[in-house]
């Protein structure tokens, strides 16, 4: 188990399972939970026993996004005006890439907004309740949204995901499936059990080739068709070489 005030990292079998517990603040990220999601997947990428992860949290609602108060609390405390500078305090390391280097299915309900819908859609698979809600409201609060711009843009295209960016108004669970944003709609009370039915299903599978399916799946994401099948003949070799 986690020692994190507010997210539980605990592993079954070869599951790993992070869970968000902030209820009362819909779940909103400050400090603490971002150092605990950080510790988390830290752990389960290098426990060689595990395969895949299931991320949840408690409560109505997936996650609010960025807790403001901390926030601005952190602001006050460091006598800066430029929230930036405290990106190593509320942002996951390495979010430029993927957040791990096993697959990560996240159960999502209530709402997902800001940070939230980022670090949902930073996973591999993505099973919503049917009262899920997705929200990129940053043009409302006078920000740009970065990382969120980028998820959405590769996932969903230029359209869709504009129509989250520059409106900030929330899409339904059903909308979230049509655009392509996430991959199974289901009732609320079945979402964390069909996340964790997915996990089982990859962690079933050979590892070696689920780590080289997803490599060469991200890596099409921003390179040309002959880069790609590349490193997909190069993936492949690999296999072949570990096998032996």
């Amino acid at each position: 188990m986690s020692d994190n005030q507010y997210v539980e990292y605990a592993t079954e079998g070869a599951l790993a399972f992070i869970h968000i517990n902030r209820p009362d603040s819909l779940n909103a990220f400050n400090r603490e939970v971002y150092r605990g999601l950080n510790e988390s997947f830290v752990r389960f990428n290098e426990d060689k026993n595990l395969r895949a992860a299931v991320l949840s949290t408690a409560g109505r609602s997936f996650s609010g996004g960025v807790d403001l108060k901390d926030l601005k609390l952190a602001m006050d405390e460091a006598g800066v005006d430029n929230p930036g500078t405290l990106a190593p305090q509320f942002s996951l390391d390495h979010e430029d890439l993927a957040f791990s280097e096993k697959p990560i299915v996240v159960a999502i309900q209530g709402q997902c907004y800001g940070n939230g819908m980022t670090l949902a859609m930073a996973c591999d698979l993505r099973v919503a309740a049917e009262d899920a809600q997705f929200c990129l409201p940053e043009v409302k609060i006078g920000i740009a949204s970065v990382h969120g711009t980028l998820r959405c843009v590769h996932t969903a295209g230029l359209g869709k995901a504009l129509e989250l960016l520059l409106l900030g108004e929330p899409r339904s669970a059903e909308w979230a499936e049509r655009a392509g944003l996430i991959n199974e709609v289901v009732p609320k009370q079945d979402v964390r059990a069909r996340a964790v039915e997915l996990a089982k299903v990859i962690a079933g599978m050979d590892p070696k080739a689920i780590y080289a399916t997803r490599k060469v799946a991200y890596f099409a994401q921003y390179h040309d068709f002959e880069e790609t099948v590349a490193l997909g003949a190069q993936q492949r070799q690999r296999m072949y070489e570990q096998d032996k």
